[in-house]
Order: C-alpha cells, then sequence, then structure tokens
C-alpha cells in the first residue's frame, strides 16, 4: 500500500495535476487512516517505534495528497468523481455506533474505520 501511494505522489509531482484522481476516495482514505490509528495519542507508549512511524506516515501521506488536490484544484476534474461521500459516511457511522464493542470515542472511531475502509 505504501508503495502506491508513493507512486501516486511521484505522478502528482511529475505531471503537476490531480487529473483522473478521486479526491472522494482520498478523503475515504484520510478518514480511514485517522481514525484507524487514534490509538496513537492514547496508548503511543504501549507501541514500537515502527508502528508509530508507519502510522504517522500513512496519515501524513494521505493529508499531503490532499493537500496536493488543492493545490491543483485546477486540474481537478468533478465531473468524473461522482461518489457521494454522505451516502458512504453516514451509515457507516450509524453502524459504529450500534455495532462497536465498546462506547467510548476510539472504540467507536475504530468501528467506524473498520467499515468506512470497505468503501
Amino acid at each position: 500500500h505504501l508503495a502506491g501511494i508513493v507512486v501516486l505522489l511521484a505522478n502528482i509531482a511529475k505531471n503537476r495535476s490531480v487529473a483522473g484522481i478521486s479526491r472522494s476516495t482520498q478523503i475515504l482514505y484520510f478518514l480511514v487512516f485517522v481514525t484507524r490509528y487514534l490509538d496513537l495519542v492514547f496508548h503511543s507508549g504501549d507501541q514500537t517505534m515502527y508502528l508509530v512511524v508507519f502510522k504517522i506516515t500513512y496519515i501524513a501521506t494521505a493529508a499531503i495528497i490532499l493537500i496536493l488536490f488543492y493545490q491543483f484544484d485546477a486540474t481537478y476534474e468533478r465531473r468524473h468523481d461522482t461518489c457521494s461521500l454522505v451516502v458512504i459516511i453516514a451509515p457507516c457511522a450509524v453502524a459504529a455506533m450500534l455495532l462497536t464493542d465498546q462506547y467510548n470515542v476510539v472504540e467507536v472511531l475504530w468501528t467506524f474505520s473498520e467499515f468506512i475502509e470497505g468503501f
């Protein structure tokens, strides 16, 4: 997955364009990484350095890609990005609240990330 992100970033940098890339998909990736890796904040002492670097790298690269979408906004093809985020996020949020194992913020967001990852 990380190699794919590197290729995507290299392609955007080389072409100075985000044409042909779905911003909606990149927003979903960012949501998955941020909600999945919240344990960085709450359980940082329990993790190896490899996991911390791995998680921070995924969150940072997803954020960088979204920033590039705004930097190269003129090249973004909105008409081809027809994915409705509300249709995906709303049911996943409801399912996460109903089907989580424990009712605390971290656990509900972890469950949300599992549902959203399927898209």
